[in-house]
């Protein structure tokens, strides 16, 4: 497949057309933001029966409400005679190691007396409540729930809820629930996107809000948590995903390949920039993707970020 990829030559002192093509983002941005507003206000004034409308709209969940929004204990045990035991094995090292890194971060109260009398000093209190927003979709991550739960527990949170998208079943991944079981974490909502932010930020009937939302998402979810934001913390606005790679002739041209569709696979809206020289190594990379493109489980989603916010940029020099 001949990948179509822009390409544009730039000179020096043309650096500004790069950040004039950067900016179209805002403008496709702001009209993103628009629908959230939308979502954000309708959750927050109607509740579970904004949830339920959504999951009908967005995820398909073809249901009559009221029904449970968390995932059963049956369906926490379930998972685990679905995922492979090395599978299970794996996310346990991980816990591990996580768990070994983060350690090291706690923060401790301290305070001093001075020579006058006065005390100073940092008390550090954990938060009461989390929540951890896992993306769905086609792909599992039961990786965010580990990066995610872990800190937490170890900063002594008493309460963390996940949400993560159902599939059209009303299921959600087994991958996903067996990495919460590991962790004692039983309050896992099945809820994704928009509507998922402004239920752990405002709360419903049936969920309670939270003090902190942590974890990555689409462009939706990202300016979810930025609108949000205030209401309640955030970890950061981790997203859209963007990579830039720069290298010259030698450098392996499916090794550049692969990096490029590993950010443009997380969303249509992720940027995948590739800097170099060389107009040789530019075509080489070109036809390393259509080589590799259709055994992607996430093809179409890395040839929509590809086509329209991917970039060959040729220069001088590097």
């Amino acid at each position: 497949m001949e990948i179509k990829i822009e390409k544009i030559t730039l000179k020096k002192g043309s650096e500004r057309f790069v950040l004039d093509y950067l900016k179209e983002d805002e403008e496709d941005f702001r009209e993103i933001e628009e629908r959230v507003e939308e979502i954000l206000s309708r959750v927050r004034r109607e509740g579970d029966r904004a949830i339920y409308y959504y999951l009908k709209k967005f995820d398909k969940i073809d249901k009559l409400p009221p029904y449970p929004l968390k995932a059963s204990e049956e369906e926490m045990d379930d998972a685990y005679k679905k995922v492979e035991r090395d599978v299970i094995a794996s996310l346990e090292i991980m816990i591990d190691r996580v768990r070994e890194f983060h350690k090291h971060q706690i923060k401790e109260t301290w305070s001093v007396f001075n020579e006058e009398g006065s005390i100073y000093g940092t008390i550090i209190r954990p938060l009461k409540r989390v929540g951890i927003y896992v993306p769905g979709g086609r792909a599992a991550y039961p990786s965010t729930v580990v990066m995610g739960v872990v800190p937490a527990l170890l900063a002594g949170v008493k309460e963390i809820a996940i949400t993560t998208p159902p599939s059209n079943d009303f299921s959600v991944s087994p991958y996903v629930l067996v990495a919460s079981k590991l962790l004692g974490i039983k309050e896992i909502y099945k809820m994704g996107g928009v509507y998922a932010i402004g239920a752990l930020a405002y709360g419903t009937e049936t969920i309670t809000p939270v003090d902190k939302i942590v974890g990555p998402g689409n462009v939706y979810v990202t300016i979810a948590k930025k609108l949000v934001w205030g209401n309640v913390d955030i970890d950061s606005l981790a997203g859209p995903s963007e990579v830039v790679v720069i290298g010259e002739e030698g450098i392996d041209p499916e090794g550049i390949a692969l990096d490029l569709m590993s950010q443009a696979e997380h969303d249509p809206y992720a940027r995948s920039i590739f800097i170099t020289p060389s107009k040789v190594l530019i075509e080489k990379v070109k036809k390393a993707i259509g080589n590799m493109i259709d055994a992607q489980p996430r093809k179409e989603i890395i040839l929509s970020s590809l086509l329209n916010r991917g970039m060959f940029i040729e220069v001088e020099d590097i």
